[in-house]
């Protein structure tokens, strides 16, 4: 995050996902510093924290829209299989076809000079 933050400097804001991030980033902090002070008093108070630990669950909705993009990709390419084969299956006929006729039309001229 922070190596982020380094290179796009105040652009880094500009993304919705970068800010959460960084919040979700910066709670996880303030639990650590709690946990760290717990043990020399009472710090109870401070445990609210802990109840931001869920919204670290949520980071995996910033890859929702990649996962969307690539399901769109594979679904596309499932779709162009079947078109595909048969247009490879018509090409190969229209090349059988062609070396048929091509036969019949040379094998005349090719008995002719045995």
């Amino acid at each position: 995050l922070a190596v982020r933050l380094k290179l796009e400097g105040r652009a880094f804001f500009l993304g919705k996902w970068n800010v959460f991030d960084a919040i979700v980033v910066i709670f996880s902090i303030l639990e650590a510093l709690v946990d760290l002070f717990e043990k020399f008093g009472n710090v109870g108070w401070l445990r609210v924290f802990r109840v931001i630990r869920v919204f670290r669950a949520a980071r995996i909705f910033a890859f929702s829209r990649w996962f969307r993009d690539c399901k769109l990709i594979l679904a596309s390419l499932a779709r162009g299989v079947l078109p595909i084969f048969f247009v490879l299956v018509a090409v190969l006929f229209v090349m059988f076809v062609s070396a048929l006729g091509m036969t019949q039309s040379v094998q005349g001229h090719l008995m002719s000079d045995r």
